[in-house]
């Protein structure tokens, strides 16, 4: 089902919230570096769960500290993480 909300509309502001009231643009212009720190920090996991050289949970535990990284770039730098439209 398709609805179309209007950027003007009121009612659709209070649906949408905070981050509905920002422009489309800057939600796009936002939204390139939260998708750039994501990849390098999943470029990251991949490099630091093979190349580990300790045991399964150690390697595991290495890569979720190391992606975690990437996550707080994207809060520090105040990007745009749009998970659900």
């Amino acid at each position: 089902m398709y609805f179309k909300l209007r950027c003007g509309d009121r009612q659709s502001r209070n649906h949408r919230g905070k981050k509905g009231q920002k422009c489309p643009r800057s939600t796009v212009m936002l939204g390139i570096p939260a998708g750039v720190f994501i990849g390098l920090a999943g470029e990251f996991l991949t490099m630091t769960v093979f190349q580990a050289g300790v045991g399964y949970s150690l390697a595991r535990l290495k890569g979720g500290l190391v992606f975690s990284l990437g996550l707080i770039l994207v809060v520090i730098t105040g990007a745009e993480l749009c998970s659900r439209f």
